[in-house]
This record gives structure tokens, sequence and C-alpha cells, in this order.
């Protein structure tokens, strides 16, 4: 209420200096005491009246200040709660996909003993459940702000050569030639999610150019990383949903289960590293991918 009262401080004056002045009229004019007084008490019941509807305003703004105030407090609160449970979760995916690496070495000696095509088969499978295992990772890497990355000055053949290595079997069980010449030049980058990125590329290119040629090739003057196959390619009709989330463009019966994350992946990666992808391809001719780090360069002396 003192509050209330120091606010109206201004109306407060203006009402006693009125009730003074009609008062000292009527007492200068020797008006009737009746109409003096009916005088006055209209002023306090007009005055009042205003104060009283001020007062209920008042407290109107102050409840809907409280309301916003709680609301605020209820959202923030909120977001904290969400914001736990996505930890929680993100931490219970990470131990898992951690986790399912064991078992994945564990299985790629025991078919060390197996005739050559059942072993080759099953290092192929192996391979794709290790690829999708490290898909999921990279994803909640990605989305996870909080994870800053790691920039620094890299070789493309530090991030190429081991994802060659990675795939020397596919390429011979698979009929694929492969065309690299280590390429020397340094880009400045996060290496381990462009290497992510890389053989995203790389895989897709497989799956696609089978028995095929790929191309890896790089320009400094553009800093642009190619990945070429001659493979099926991609029709033009799906070329702009390539890169959308769960999209798998229909290409043959043994790719019908494509997962379609992939190139969503690289997509994302691209954004994150400022990293700019291309795609090019022309159905049953092959594909054309680039990866742009717009950035100089290093050449080793």
């Amino acid at each position: 209420m003192k509050d209330f009262l120091k606010h109206q401080r201004l109306t407060l004056v203006t009402m006693a200096f009125t009730l003074v002045v009609f008062f000292l009229l009527g007492f200068l004019f020797d008006l009737d005491v009746m109409v003096v007084r009916f005088l006055l008490l209209f002023l306090v019941f007009f005055y009042g009246l205003i104060l009283l509807i001020a007062y209920w305003l008042a407290r109107r703004k102050v409840d809907y200040q409280k309301l916003y105030r709680e609301s605020q407090d209820k959202a923030k609160a909120d977001r904290v709660q969400a914001d736990l449970a996505k930890q929680e979760q993100e931490g219970y995916f990470l131990t898992w996909l951690h986790q399912i690496k064991t078992p994945i070495a564990a299985a790629k000696l025991l078919i060390q003993d197996l005739d050559a095509k059942t072993k080759a088969d099953l290092e192929g499978r192996l391979l794709a459940i290790e690829n999708y295992t490290t898909m999921a990772l990279t994803y909640l890497k990605v989305n996870n702000e909080q994870k800053n990355l790691q920039i620094k000055a890299v070789s493309l053949d530090a991030m190429i050569a081991p994802l060659l290595k990675k795939y020397r079997r596919i390429f011979i069980n698979s009929r694929t030639r492969l065309h690299y010449q280590a390429i020397p030049d340094h880009v400045m980058t996060d290496p381990t999610l462009s290497e992510i990125m890389i053989e995203q590329v790389l895989n897709n290119a497989l799956k696609y150019g089978e028995g095929g040629d790929i191309w890896i090739t790089y320009q400094a003057d553009q800093a642009c990383l190619t990945i070429k196959d001659n493979g099926r390619g991609i029709k033009a009709s799906d070329l702009p949903k390539v890169f959308d989330q769960g999209y798998s463009a229909f290409m043959g019966k043994s790719l019908r289960r494509s997962t379609g994350i992939g190139l969503f992946l690289v997509k994302q990666l691209a954004e994150r590293l400022d990293q700019p992808v291309e795609l090019d391809s022309i159905w049953g001719q092959g594909t054309t991918v680039r990866i742009y780090f717009h950035q100089d360069a290093f050449r080793e002396t």
C-alpha cells in the first residue's frame, strides 16, 4: 500500500488542493453550508473512485508481472529438465555405441578361420555395422553444440589413407578399381569429423559404383577434394533430395535397404565444418562429390 500511495502522490496533492480551494470559495463567498459540504463530498467520492480504480489496475499489473515471472521460471525449469533428459539419453547411446565396438572387434577375429567367400561376406557386413555405429556417434557429436571443434592443419592423405586401408577388402571383393595418388596438401579442419565426412562419400561410391572405378583427386587452387565413380549414378529427379534425412533413392534390388543416413550426415558435417559439398550425377554414368575446404592448402616443403 505504501508503494501505491507513493505512486499516487500527484493525485493526492491534486485532491487536497481542490478540496482546500472549494472550501475557501465557500467561506469567502458565504455559500450555503450544505452546498459546500455536498461539493466536498462529491470531490472526495470522485478522487476516491479514481484512487480505487488505480489501485485495482496496479494490483492487476502486479499479478500479470507475477504470472509472467512464474511462467518464465517454469519455462527455464522445463528447459533445464529437457537438457538433463537429453544429456542422459545421449550418455546412454554413447555408452552403448562404444560398447558395441567390442563384439564387432571380437567377431572380426572369429571369422579369420572361415573359408574365403564366407569371410569376405562377413567382413563386409561387419564393416557396414561399424560404419553405422560411427555414423550414430558422429550424429550425436554434430548435434551437441557444446562439443568444440578441434581445428588444426592436417594432410589430406593422413585422413584418406586409413580409409583406403579400412575398405581395401571391399575394393578387392567388389572388383572396384581405385585411382588415387597420395595427396601431400594440408588443410585446416577437424580431422576426425572430416575423415568421417570423406568416409561416407567413399562408402557411397563403393556401394553405387561396385565393380567400376573410383577416382580421388584434389585441386589445391580451389581447395576441392573430389571423389568420383562411374557407377549407376542417380536419377535427376532424386538429386534435390539426396541430402534429406532418411531419403534413399531407388537404386535397384540390392540397395533397397539403404538407410539414407550417409549423405544426410555429410551435409550436417559440411555445415558444422563450413566445408560446402556439391554432388553431381548422371543416371547410368556415375556420381561426383566435391568437398570444398575454402582454405589455403599447405604444401610440405
